[in-house]
């Protein structure tokens, strides 16, 4: 193996789940499933980088807690919700500085936009990466083959020297279906999958 890649949220940032933020003013009120349906739409068109987040929040102005709210005042919530339910794993950048100081290619691939890309590097340093697979700035999203196949192409090495780890489980098996080790995972244990990797 010698190249490792990892998703972000639930694998080096802990989850924050929806219950800790619906009164928070960012937070989207789905009432229906066709108002449900229009949100992940809106939100996976964000995380595809294909909507900053002015437009993005243009989009939903309507369904926000907070009628009128800005881009700005939407980027602040977002910071602030992080710092409050959010933080990085413990153990999780010194398990990749180690892998670094062990010879290992060390990457991200994450589904995230641009706000969110923003507050990770606020809380986690992101040089430890030799290269940042970021949805918003490749225009794809996991788990479809394309990012798979983006990645691979340019690792510009055998998938089967690559291992992902990600907490769900739709986006291990499509890396795996494209070739890859891959591992579901979530930070708490992700010093001993990275292990077990090793020897794979």
């Amino acid at each position: 193996m010698k190249h490792f890649i990892f998703d972000m949220g639930g694998v080096l940032v802990k989850p924050i789940p929806h219950e800790l933020v619906k009164d928070e003013i960012s937070y989207v009120k789905c009432d229906t499933e066709e108002m449900k349906d229009f949100f992940w739409n809106t939100f996976f068109e964000y995380e595809k980088g294909n909507l900053n987040t002015k437009e993005y929040v243009h989009k939903l102005q309507p369904y926000f807690n907070k009628n009128n709210i800005t881009p700005e005042e939407y980027e602040k919530t977002y910071y602030d919700i992080g710092k409050k339910y959010g933080g990085t794993f413990e153990n999780a950048y010194s398990e990749l500085r180690k892998l670094k100081d062990e010879g290992y290619k060390v990457y991200l691939l994450s589904n995230l936009h641009e706000v969110s890309f923003k507050d990770f590097s606020k809380i986690f340093d992101t040089s430890v990466f030799d290269k940042l697979f970021l949805s918003y700035e490749i225009g794809m999203i996991k788990p479809d083959n394309s990012i798979y196949q983006y990645v691979i192409n340019k690792i510009h090495d055998d998938p089967k020297e690559m291992c992902f780890f990600d907490d769900k489980l739709e986006n291990i098996e499509s890396a795996k279906r494209n070739g890859m080790n891959a591992i579901q995972t979530t930070g708490d244990i992700l010093d001993d999958n990275i292990e077990f990797a090793k020897k794979m």
